[in-house]
């Protein structure tokens, strides 16, 4: 990308936010895309929050969901699995459930 399309793309999110987070079995550079995905949202200007423990770590809350920063997806890319876990959630094995 050349610098000004740089440019123009760094703030373009600002005040917007977006969460990070994994479900079902892990894969090959799972790692290495919530690491992608997390930079870039910063980079825009958004506020990235990572969801521990996956669509669980969603419907649970509190310590499962943290902001990230640079330093949150520092050295994640060599690991194995996905460092902020993976499980889905019975609360969205039906569809009424997922309305709720």
């Amino acid at each position: 990308m050349a610098t000004k399309e740089l440019e123009r793309l760094r703030m373009s999110a600002a005040g917007r936010a977006i969460a990070v987070l994994t479900s079902g079995g892990d894969a090959q550079g799972t790692n290495a895309a919530v690491r992608a995905v997390t930079r870039m949202g910063i980079y825009v200007g958004a506020n990235v929050f990572l969801i521990y423990e996956g669509y669980e770590g969603l419907v649970e809350g509190g310590e499962n969901i943290k902001q990230a920063n640079w330093l949150s997806v520092s050295n994640i890319i060599q690991l194995g699995g996905t460092v902020i876990g993976s499980a889905r959630s019975k609360a969205f094995t039906t569809r009424e459930d997922r309305k709720s």
